[in-house]
């Protein structure tokens, strides 16, 4: 009787440790899940983000188009410089015309209205560049390459990396299109 009663115990005690190892390969499971989704969730927000402005690339980009873009990065802006809760990041133009000239919002003073960058040089508001697209003329619209970088962007410059290093666009280049 002691052996059988020993037995029972034993086998009481495999199929509790057989209970809890199922268990934590569950909990397991399920947090691996949890991050790969998280992970998704991350891509398909760049993918959304990047969207609004990537339907407007391409060769020969009608006018009316190009200032949609212009309006969309414009708003998009605005948005991040007044939201601090957002992972949004500003978008910036550059636009070739006669010289290559830097559009944007630095997120330094813009929530506070200024577009101020470093070293007090201010940038051009990317709206302004609107005036200066011409109906009836097409544009080469694009990122203005494939970098990464989360380098600071001055109102000096007249280049930027294409992309930030997360994925979401950083700067778009815009010329007139050879007639």
């Amino acid at each position: 009787m002691e052996n059988a009663s020993k037995a029972l115990v034993i086998a009481g005690s495999i199929i509790i440790t057989l209970v809890i190892v199922a268990l934590g390969v569950l909990v397991v499971n399920r947090l691996r899940s949890t991050i790969v989704n998280s992970s998704n969730v991350n891509e398909q927000q760049i993918q959304y983000v990047n969207g609004k402005f990537e339907s407007y690339f391409g060769n020969n980009v009608k006018a009316s188009d190009v200032k949609q873009l212009i309006r969309a990065v414009s708003a998009h802006d605005i948005t991040v410089a007044n939201d601090e809760e957002s992972e949004d990041l500003p978008v910036y133009i550059i636009f070739e015309g006669a010289t290559k000239t830097l559009y944007g919002v630095s997120m330094n003073d813009a929530a506070a209205g200024n577009a101020v960058a470093g070293a007090g040089a201010s940038f051009k508001e990317p709206s302004s560049l609107i005036s200066t697209i011409k109906q009836g003329k097409h544009y080469n619209v694009k990122a203005n390459n494939e970098s990464r970088s989360d380098a600071d962007v001055k109102a000096t410059d007249t280049d930027c990396a294409g992309y930030y290093k997360n994925g979401y666009i950083k700067c778009i280049y815009i010329k007139q299109a050879a007639e």
